[in-house]
């Protein structure tokens, strides 16, 4: 039979695929615009360093130039001022080389800021009117060249800045879309679960529909219910309808029962009848001839009566137990321990005929068992194993434990094994193949172990013999004990 995945799996299934493929969308996308967004980041921050220190040499470079113009004008302390304000712009100029720029940009101002160090460093030997000659040569174009700098910085800057202002556009752009497939997943997930259970509900209305016809004798066919509520009524229905039949059919059950008992109350009181007949006969013979005769009976004659008296007896209890079996009273029994005992007690009259009686244990075994009534059906199997073998044979017995927390008692024999005319009717009343029998044994055997909530079988052996087996629970300490009817 193919396995089918359970209601609730079916059902949640598709969402959960969805959610999961959603998931690991929204993952990936977020690694990825983390890690763009941190390259934009580092990418603005250099040019902002870029941009700064580009600006901070053109003013370096400015106040270098006004320096030295009050220098050429005639004040010496200028000199060192512009000293100090280029090597700012030296420094500022390292720092720029250590960010994004203009490379082509970048050399024309390293060539012009190159000549103001010359300047600077011969200003002293050369005469006012050489210095402001070189001076006019330089006037502007250094300055020019870092503010082109500064403008090619602040270009990439803002290409930078609108860069990102368009990825996050985009990234907007891309969790709207993400959350509107999410939306529509979910709402064909949604669809697809929805459209599932309907299904399932028509189907199974289809069902209860047809067991609710069925159990109304002339009703016409009904279309298949998808509505919750109907499906309900239907059920409710169908209960209603059940528990009459089950009531009806307790109700059969119990005349059935009735009759049963009558029956056996019947065969009963035929087998009382029939089993009573002859030691009556005997008696009434003896009784008779003593009458005719005139004499009162002899010893042997008495004795005849007793022994078949007792013989009555035996007969009436048997019947009484099979009838109206004794109060089951359980506790705690050594199964072992009444094995044991019962094979002693049958043990004489198995050498009488030549038995011997072999035992097997497989282990302490406790069960939950009425002590006297287990060896009455020990004594029971044992001397019917016994009595299949009158020209001598072995018996032998084994206890151990089997699975589930039962035990097994079996009592196995070499005789010549179960009819198989009577073996369908083994256990019944009545039933026996033995001269002397009156067909109980088994009967009472079986209702003892019944009322134990045990079973037994029996089977014939592949290599001769019958063999009977006893299962019972063994005894759990859980379990309390007091005693049942």
């Amino acid at each position: 039979m193919k396995r089918q995945i359970p209601l609730m799996w079916r059902m949640s299934l598709p969402t959960l695929v969805v959610s999961v493929l959603l998931l690991a969308f929204g993952l990936v996308a977020g690694a990825y615009i983390y890690q763009l967004n941190a390259h934009l980041s580092d990418e603005l921050d250099r040019w902002v360093d870029a941009v700064l220190s580009s600006e901070e040499l053109v003013f370096a470079l400015r106040d270098t130039r006004n320096e030295m113009t009050l220098y050429a004008r005639g004040t010496p302390e200028a000199l060192e001022a512009a000293q100090a304000s280029f090597a700012e712009a030296a420094h500022l100029l390292q720092t720029i080389k250590e960010h994004p720029h203009d490379r082509q940009l970048l050399e024309v101002v390293q060539q012009r800021m190159a000549t103001i160090e010359n300047l600077l460093s011969n200003a002293g030997e050369m005469g006012r009117e050489e210095f402001e000659a070189g001076m006019a040569v330089l006037r502007g174009p250094a300055v020019d060249a870092a503010g082109d700098l500064l403008n090619a910085n602040q270009g990439t800057l803002e290409a930078i800045s609108s860069e990102n202002v368009l990825f996050a556009r985009r990234v907007g752009t891309g969790l709207a879309f993400l959350g509107l497939c999410g939306s529509a997943a979910g709402l064909i997930a949604g669809l697809g679960v929805s459209r599932s259970v309907v299904r399932s509900i028509e189907t199974l209305g289809g069902s209860v529909q047809s067991l609710s016809e069925s159990l109304t004798e002339g009703a016409s066919p009904a279309q298949p219910t998808s509505e919750l509520q109907e499906l309900i009524d239907v059920m409710s229905e169908v209960q209603v309808k059940t528990e009459g039949m089950v009531t009806e059919l307790q109700r059969s059950r119990e005349t059935a029962a009735r009759a049963d008992q009558l029956s056996a109350v019947g065969q009963l009181a035929s087998g009382i009848a029939h089993e009573l007949r002859n030691p009556l006969t005997a008696i009434k013979l003896l009784a008779d001839n003593s009458a005719e005769q005139g004499e009162p009976m002899n010893a042997a004659e008495v004795a005849m009566i007793r022994e078949e008296a007792a013989r009555m007896e035996q007969m009436l209890q048997t019947f009484l137990d099979f009838a109206r079996p004794p109060r089951l009273v359980r506790g705690r029994v050594d199964a072992v321990a009444e094995v044991l005992q019962a094979v002693d007690i049958v043990r004489p009259r198995a050498e009488r005929v030549g038995v011997t009686i072999e035992h097997q244990v497989d282990g302490a075994v406790e069960l939950l068992a009425d002590r006297q009534q287990l060896r009455q059906v020990l004594l029971n199997l044992m001397i019917n194993a016994i009595d299949a073998q009158p020209g001598g044979g072995e018996v032998l017995v084994t206890i151990g434990p089997a699975a589930d927390g039962e035990a097994v008692i079996e009592v196995a024999d070499r005789g010549a094994g179960i009819d198989p005319e009577i073996e369908p009717r083994l256990f019944e009343p009545f039933v026996s193949t033995k001269d002397t029998g009156i067909g109980l044994g088994l009967a009472v055997s079986q209702r003892i172990v019944a009322s134990h909530g045990g079973r037994i079988a029996a089977e014939n052996r592949p290599d001769g013999g019958a063999a009977f087996s006893v299962q019972l629970p063994i005894y759990d300490r859980s379990t309390p004990l007091k005693p049942t009817v």
